[in-house]
């Protein structure tokens, strides 16, 4: 009889192991299966293209680099020419500005006017003009520390004249840059082409006038945007960098519309 016993026993235990197997199985297939799952629902976030941030019709298509603007200009590419009868250092001012505004234009051929209306160095504090066509954009020029190393010569029947050599500080500052919307649509090309392997898509932007002038540091109203990889938009804020310079910046805003 104990033999009997143990026999149903064994076979009760064995019964359990397998039970329990198979539960341990059924488990481990419901896991895995609920892996897989949330495996594709969260692929297909990542994947699914995410709604525009814009209505299409409200926005400018960029489909291409635009060739009007080259944001490669240096300034020393065309040299500005100095007049002889410039009063003691305003070439050396004009200079100055120029390097400032003729890089801003995008356009290596550009020729650029500066107009400082007969101010001179003296007068310490004044406004000039640079234009380029119609573009026209007035600079506020500061003069500081001045100092005059004398020389002078004997001129027959007038006494002494001086000639001299001079020292100074000069600030050229833009009161308003142009802000030029090929040059927007070029830096959002830019951004969105960066990963050559991975370009963003559907590039677009507000529409804006074809040149703006602001001050400096001016963060705009208009937006540009481009799709991602996995189909996610990016949105930035047109803006006009410290230096009076066309920039695109993150937009990090939920809400920008």
């Amino acid at each position: 009889m104990a033999r009997s016993g143990q026999a149903v026993g064994a076979k009760q235990d064995a019964a359990f192991v397998g039970c329990s197997v198979t539960f341990a199985v059924v488990v481990l297939a419901a896991i895995v299966a609920a892996v897989v799952v949330v495996g594709q629902w969260l692929w297909g976030r990542l994947t699914a293209d995410d709604p525009p941030p814009f209505k299409w019709e409200e926005v400018v298509r960029v489909t291409s680099a635009p060739a009007s603007f080259d944001d490669g200009v240096r300034p020393k590419d065309r040299e500005r020419p100095h007049d002889e009868n410039e009063p003691f250092g305003m070439n050396d001012v004009k200079d100055a500005i120029h390097d400032d505004f003729y890089p801003k234009l995008g356009n290596k051929s550009a020729e650029v006017a500066i107009d400082c209306g007969g101010a001179t160095l003296e007068q310490f504090q004044f406004e000039c003009i640079a234009s380029h066509n119609d573009l026209k954009v007035p600079y506020s020029v500061r003069i500081s520390n001045l100092r005059r190393t004398p020389q002078y010569i004997l001129e027959p029947g007038s006494g002494q004249s001086y000639t001299g050599l001079a020292t100074w500080e000069q600030e050229v500052t833009p009161k308003v840059s142009p802000l030029f919307r090929d040059a927007v649509h070029l830096r959002l090309w830019n951004q969105a082409h960066h990963d050559e392997d991975n370009p963003g898509t559907d590039l677009a932007c507000d529409p804006m006038p074809e040149i703006s002038l602001l001050a400096p540091g001016t963060v705009t109203n208009y937006r540009c945007h481009f799709k991602g990889e996995f189909g996610e938009w990016a949105t930035y804020r047109v803006s006009l960098n410290a230096h009076g310079e066309a920039s695109i910046q993150l937009d990090y805003d939920d809400e920008a519309r």
